[in-house]
């Protein structure tokens, strides 16, 4: 016989993994799934923003994410002309004012064991293939071991970031999405490294970004994204790219002695929630996999933990009135739109109007001057901001022309 849960989670991810945390301290009964067994290592930059920490705080795992993790306290933003301008981080209610580097390897493990402890059931080396529905619910298909195994439940939970098989084979996906492409490795030996983090827009081709997150006692991730856009782009080599950046004379002093100690790896990351439906058929999406990572920096792991709580309680609500239907999920949908819409289309135009080396050089040429441009930039890149009061895209390029009118 199928085993029989509340709800199925496919995905023990940040965001797999929050929600699994939030609907088991609410003592629902939670089958957490993933394809792989834990401690598992994840292709990323490993960068947790302000927003992060916060969540981390809130889900009871932080001082343990720290023992392993590096604190930083302010951020620098380089232009393509090489200029860079850099701010300390500010607090914003909650939010603290300082951001973490932690390598995922243990920050996934961390937030799986966390939901384990709380109370959901997990298992490792399961790869789910569909969803089904069924009388009372959802019915989950998956191989153990190459063996067929069946699970039900009242409510499916797909938290897969990346990967589109699930959702392409339950109805989510028709078309695939054009995602960030993006590279990084692991550096020991760097020398001379600044204890922020570091965002290029010099040395790398736009519409892109480079970064240098350090790590602590002379180690650092040091990746690059590009964001196609537009399909009849040729396609990047995103390996070369991030040879050819580490290779910047700029860089020659930080890795003149530096080896790595990881291969340059590959990954796609996927942005498009604009457009994307996040609910169908006693399913819902949460974090990477319903397209919540941020346009122009690429970070997702907080907002994969933010979904992982809003999700769970509208699950929660779904469970005591023990109604599924479609305006309820729809629900949840509108809450994420609330949450992030805003934002989502904001930095869109940025990516559209301002990923171009004049605009990038005048505005991080103003933000040396101006305190108030220079605060700006900084919460956008770091998403410290909530989405109803991030400026407009030209009014940062107003304030930025001004500046250098009266300078």
């Amino acid at each position: 016989m199928p085993q029989q849960h509340d709800v199925i989670i496919i995905g023990a991810g940040p965001g797999g993994s929050s929600t699994a945390s939030f609907l088991a301290k609410r003592e629902i009964d939670v089958l957490l799934l993933d394809r792989a067994t834990f401690p598992r290592d994840k292709t990323c930059g490993d960068g947790l923003t302000p927003r992060c920490v916060a969540m981390l705080e809130e889900i009871g795992v932080l001082s343990e994410v720290e023992k392993y993790s590096h604190r930083i306290n302010s951020a620098r933003i380089f232009s393509p002309n090489g200029k860079f301008v850099e701010a300390k981080l500010k607090s914003h209610g909650k939010i603290p004012d300082y951001m973490l580097v932690s390598p995922r390897y243990l920050l996934d493990n961390t937030l799986c064991r966390q939901a384990i402890q709380h109370g959901a059931n997990f298992a490792g080396n399961t790869k789910v293939i569909d969803i089904l529905q069924c009388d009372s619910g959802v019915t989950v298909i998956a191989k153990q071991r190459r063996q067929e195994v069946h699970f039900e439940a009242k409510v499916a939970i797909i938290a897969t970031g990346a990967s589109l098989s699930l959702l392409k084979k339950t109805g989510f996906i028709e078309t695939i999405p054009e995602p960030i492409i993006a590279a990084r490795a692991y550096y020991e030996g760097v020398r001379e490294i600044s204890d922020t983090f570091d965002f290029h827009f010099d040395g790398v081709e736009l519409p892109g970004y480079g970064w240098v997150f350090p790590l602590g006692e002379g180690r650092a991730n040091i990746g690059l994204g590009y964001m196609p856009g537009d399909k009849n782009r040729a396609p990047k080599n995103i390996k070369k790219m991030l040879r050819d950046f580490v290779e910047l004379p700029s860089f020659h002093p930080m890795l003149s002695s530096a080896t790595p100690t990881s291969e340059f790896k590959s990954y796609p990351i996927r942005t498009d929630f604009s457009t994307l439906r996040t609910y169908h058929a006693r399913t819902i999406l949460v974090g990477e996999a319903a397209g919540l990572v941020n346009p122009l920096t690429g970070e997702g792991i907080d907002y994969a933990l933010e979904c992982g709580k809003i999700a769970a309680q509208h699950v929660e609500s779904w469970l005591k009135n023990d109604d599924f239907s479609e305006s309820r999920l729809a629900e949840y949908d509108q809450a994420l739109r609330d949450q992030y819409q805003l934002l989502f289309d904001f930095c869109s135009k940025i990516i559209d109007c301002c990923l171009r080396p004049f605009t990038l050089n005048l505005m991080i040429l103003a933000a040396t001057y101006n305190s108030e441009i220079r605060q700006s930039l900084t919460d956008i890149f770091l998403g410290n901001r909530a989405p109803a009061t991030e400026p407009t895209t030209w009014n940062i390029i107003k304030k930025a022309a001004r500046a250098l009118v009266k300078r």
